[in-house]
């Protein structure tokens, strides 16, 4: 047995894109449940995760008691008010933490997150200090000037697409969280911050299939590989 705390948060920031739905896209519901549940489900799941806090927009707390309740989500323990940010809703979700070995963010909007992905940030977290899943870029990719006009060619080999989860030793963490509010800074992902002290962040491998839902294109497909899972 796991002798290590992990904490997850499940986390979104400000309140969200919508899609054109009448509340933030986590709170859509897709076959049967929505995007946060399909999200959480995994971690819930997962023997070796203790605790899941949520951050949600303050007006929706309510609402993601309702879905802990009704799809009996038990370790869903503690939602708190997300930031306008997802890096302030990220620290909000920390400081609610009970005292973890380790730290896990997730984005609430990655319903095909899976147990392997989880157990292998958590071991990268404990063996490296942090840990992310990428995965390799299947397209070309390059840079270009402000006219369009294409700079640089980058090696795909030795770039990767960062997804969540993303697991850090919680001390880590909260110190990446504490520095960036003192500098101003503001990053897309936690392991940016992490990498502003100038410590390593260890990549496990990742998959494909773990998409975030961003566009409708995104919740099209959602939709349909999930009315396949069920």
């Amino acid at each position: 047995m796991d002798k290590h705390r992990v904490s997850a948060i499940i986390a979104a920031g400000g309140r969200g894109l919508r899609l054109g739905a009448e509340m933030p896209k986590q709170f859509i519901n897709v076959c049967g449940m929505p995007l946060l549940a399909w999200s959480a489900i995994p971690f819930c799941q997962c023997e070796r995760i203790t605790e899941i806090v949520v951050t949600a927009p303050e007006d929706y707390i309510e609402m993601v008691w309702q879905i802990i309740h009704e799809f009996k989500l038990e370790k869903m323990a503690s939602v708190v008010p997300g930031g306008a940010t997802r890096q302030e809703s990220v620290r909000n979700g920390i400081n609610a933490c009970k005292i973890p070995d380790v730290i896990l963010t997730h984005d609430s909007v990655r319903p095909f997150v899976t147990i392997r992905e989880i157990e292998a940030v958590i071991d990268g977290a404990l063996e490296y200090g942090s840990c992310v899943t990428g995965v390799i870029p299947k397209d070309t990719i390059k840079a270009v000037d402000c006219k369009e006009i294409v700079t640089r060619t980058f090696d795909r080999s030795a770039l990767r697409l960062i997804q969540t989860p993303q697991g850090f030793l919680a001390d880590i963490l909260k110190r990446a969280h504490e520095e960036a509010v003192l500098d101003g800074a503001f990053g897309t992902d936690d392991a940016w911050l992490v990498e502003r002290l100038g410590l390593d962040v260890y990549i496990a491998k990742g998959s494909y299939e773990n998409i975030k839902v961003t566009t409708k294109d995104d919740l099209m497909y959602c939709e349909w590989r999930l009315s396949r899972k069920i």
